[in-house]
């Protein structure tokens, strides 16, 4: 009996060394990562919807995008909005995307903005581009890719006459 515990000890022992030894493993794996070329985005020309007269009903004016840039015909009007003999540009926004060579992006244009003559305000919305819904893709020799935003201006009736600005932000990020 007194060499039956001592079995007993031994194996239970022995036991635990065995299930120790066999209790880790080990493996190697690699980490790596890969850093894309800063995407930046370059504003080549600005927005302009060029001279506008309107009466006391107000109206919205409309610039396309179109590649390549619009010209004064290519806007469009609403309301009582009239187009002058422009003597003012009239020009979508032109922005030009650098990053890496053949990578998709996503623009993202704002919601509205408003611009104002120093004391009256009117606001741009439905920001557009060229593009279209395409996902965007940076060439694949230059990495870069140009776009052009149109948008809507709303007149209010009978709006104050002078010269109005405001800013917008457009954003690109990588998909």
């Amino acid at each position: 009996m007194k060499n039956m515990k001592k079995i007993f000890a031994l194996i239970l022992l022995f036991s635990g060394f065995a299930s120790s030894s066999f209790a880790q493993a080990h493996a190697n794996a690699t980490a790596s990562a890969n850093i894309l070329a800063p995407i930046t985005l370059t504003n080549k020309s600005d927005m302009a919807f060029g001279d506008i007269a309107v009466n006391n009903t107000g109206g919205t004016v409309t610039l396309p995008a179109h590649a390549g840039g619009i010209i004064a015909s290519d806007r469009t009007f609403t309301g009582g909005i009239t187009f002058p003999t422009s003597t003012n540009p009239v020009s979508d926004a032109e922005f030009t995307v650098t990053g890496e060579k053949a990578t998709t992006y996503a623009i993202i244009l704002p919601a509205s903005c408003i611009i104002n003559n120093g004391t009256n305000n009117m606001t741009i919305d439905n920001y557009v581009t060229d593009l279209g819904t395409t996902t965007p893709t940076l060439d694949g020799t230059t990495g870069t890719q140009t776009f052009y935003v149109g948008s809507t201006l709303h007149v209010g009736p009978s709006q104050d006459h002078g010269a109005y600005s405001g800013t917008f932000t457009v954003t690109v990020n990588y998909n």
